[in-house]
C-alpha cells in the first residue's frame, strides 16, 4: 500500500464514521441500498460517466493536447530565460495583487475611522444640546463661531501681510536685476561690443 491508498482508506473510514454518527439506522440502510451499493443506479451512472470521461480524454483530447504540451515543454527546456522571465512576471503580479489588497484594506479602515469620527461628533453635539439645552447650546455655538472667525481674520491679515512683503521684495529684486542687465548692455554698447 502506498501513501495515497492509505489516505483514501482513512478518509473513507472517517466519512463512514461521520455518516453513522449523523444518520439513523433506517436512513443508513436506505443510503447503503440506493446510493452506496455497487448495483445502485447512482453508482452505475457514476461508472458510466467516468468511462465516458476516460474515453473522451484518451481518444479525443490526448492526441490533440499531448503534442502541444510536448512542444511547450521542449520550448521551455530549450529557453530557460523564458521560464525565469515568466517567474519574475508571476512574482511581480502577485506583489501587485498584494499591494492592491493592502490599499483596499487601508482605504476601508480609513473610511471606517472617518465614519466613526463623524458619528462621534454628531453624538457629542447631541449630548451637548441635551445637557446644556437648546438656548445655551445656540449661544455656545455663536461664541465658538465668533472665536473661529476672529482667529481666521487674524490669520488672513497675517498671511496677507507676509505675502505682500514677499511680493514687494520679489518685485524689488526683479527691478534691480533688470536695471543691472540694462546697465551691462549699455556698457557693452558704449565699448562697441554690439
Amino acid at each position: 500500500m502506498d501513501a495515497g491508498d492509505n489516505f483514501q482508506d482513512t478518509l473513507w473510514q472517517n466519512l463512514n464514521f461521520a455518516r453513522e454518527a449523523l444518520f439513523s439506522q433506517q436512513t443508513l440502510a436506505l443510503v447503503n441500498q440506493h446510493l452506496l451499493s455497487p448495483s445502485s443506479p447512482l453508482q452505475t451512472l457514476r461508472r458510466q460517466f467516468a468511462d465516458l470521461l476516460s474515453t473522451l480524454y484518451n481518444e479525443v483530447m490526448s492526441p490533440v493536447l499531448r503534442p502541444v504540451l510536448d512542444r511547450a515543454a521542449q520550448a521551455l527546456i530549450n529557453s530557460p530565460d523564458v521560464v525565469v522571465l515568466a517567474a519574475v512576471v508571476v512574482v511581480l503580479l502577485l506583489a501587485l495583487q498584494v499591494l492592491l489588497w493592502v490599499r483596499r484594506v487601508v482605504a476601508w479602515f480609513t473610511a471606517l475611522v472617518l465614519r466613526l469620527v463623524f458619528w462621534a461628533c454628531v453624538v457629542a453635539v447631541v449630548a451637548a444640546v441635551w445637557q446644556r439645552g437648546p438656548d445655551q447650546a445656540a449661544r455656545d455655538l455663536a461664541a465658538f463661531v465668533g472665536v473661529v472667525a476672529g482667529y481666521a481674520g487674524l490669520l488672513y491679515r497675517y498671511t496677507r501681510d507676509v505675502w505682500l512683503r514677499e511680493y514687494e521684495r520679489y518685485e524689488a529684486q526683479q527691478s534691480q536685476g533688470a536695471r543691472a542687465g540694462q546697465e551691462h548692455l549699455n556698457g557693452r554698447a558704449a565699448r562697441g561690443g554690439l
